[in-house]
């Protein structure tokens, strides 16, 4: 009896494992979080710093939404981007265009591990003229 116990509690703590894995959700990719940063910065940009790392130096001057202003100028709107080229996640490069005026960009991104997250997130910003914006 004590056996049969045993084994239908690990069965079920087995059942209950199963089903958080499976309805974990799946990380976010470097295309999925540059899409995120740019569509917030067509936005009203109260979250464009959630596409950030918490690990970076500016992490927390980067969740006031005007910090994003001086690289990215609102009038610039909207802003797209072309030519995600992701092989090297240290040096994400890619086109962002805004008022017809195309510039090339680098993101260092980062996997940040961390609780239940498994996401790729910019750690580092830097546009025209190896200007760091964002670090």
């Amino acid at each position: 009896m004590k056996t049969t116990l045993r084994i239908t509690a690990l069965a079920l703590v087995a059942a209950a494992t199963v089903m958080v894995l499976s309805c974990a959700p799946a990380p976010v990719s470097i295309s999925d979080t540059v899409s995120s940063f740019i569509t917030s910065l067509n936005g009203n940009r109260s979250d464009t710093y959630k596409n950030t790392s918490t690990s970076a130096t500016a992490y927390a001057a980067a969740r006031i939404s005007t910090f994003w202003d001086l690289p990215f100028t609102p009038l610039g709107k909207p802003y797209s981007y072309s030519g995600l080229n992701d092989s090297n996640p240290a040096a994400v490069t890619l086109t962002i265009t805004a008022n017809g005026l195309s510039t090339a960009w680098t993101f260092m991104m980062v996997n940040d591990k961390n609780m239940d997250s498994d996401d790729w997130l910019i750690k580092q910003i830097t546009g025209p003229g190896s200007t760091v914006w964002f670090s």
